[in-house]
């Protein structure tokens, strides 16, 4: 059976446009998200029908064993990481709250907005950077994380001093 609606953006907000123009009063709708998702998404819909219910079937939690998270932290504070790539809204946010715990939040945020190639593998993900004022310089244009390891490369190639190359923040295709 093929699905009735594909969302070209892949983002919540663009399936429940769509399902805005579906559903009846006396619809229930069942939605799942996505741990860490904001489900206010879903609030327009609310009022459309008689009642929304949504599954999280995936968790987002810090790990027991913060270690390798605390390096990858210090590592942006101190200059020594060039890209930072992310699938993940919730593990972009969980970077924020390690830096939170360790001091460090302002010295990433300062790396993440000058020094630092951002990489998103798509607007979800992006938004998380974008809540706490952070660029994102690299998004392919299909959310995928091939797609991502690519764009990755494409910036990597047309970096500033390279010839013909192309400004950083391009984003890749």
């Amino acid at each position: 059976m093929d699905p009735v609606f594909v969302s070209a953006k892949e983002t919540m907000d663009d399936v429940c446009s769509w399902l805005a123009g579906q559903v009846r009063a006396d619809d229930v709708l069942g939605a799942q998200v996505h741990g860490g998702e904001v489900i206010a998404t879903l609030d327009a819909l609310r009022s459309r029908v008689s009642e929304v219910m949504t599954v999280s079937p995936y968790r987002w939690v810090l790990p027991n064993d913060l270690a390798a998270a605390q390096q990858v932290v210090q590592a942006i504070a101190d200059g020594g990481v060039d890209v930072l790539a992310q699938t993940s809204a919730p593990s972009a946010r969980n970077l924020f709250t390690v830096a939170d715990a360790m001091g460090l939040r302002e010295q990433v945020l300062g790396a993440l907005r000058a020094d630092v190639c951002v990489a998103s593998v798509g607007p979800v993900t992006a938004r998380a950077f974008e809540e706490v004022a952070v660029a994102v310089d690299v998004m392919p244009q299909r959310p995928r994380t091939a797609d991502l390891l690519r764009s990755i490369v494409h910036w990597a190639t047309a970096r500033p001093g390279d010839p013909g190359a192309a400004p950083a923040g391009t984003r890749g295709g």
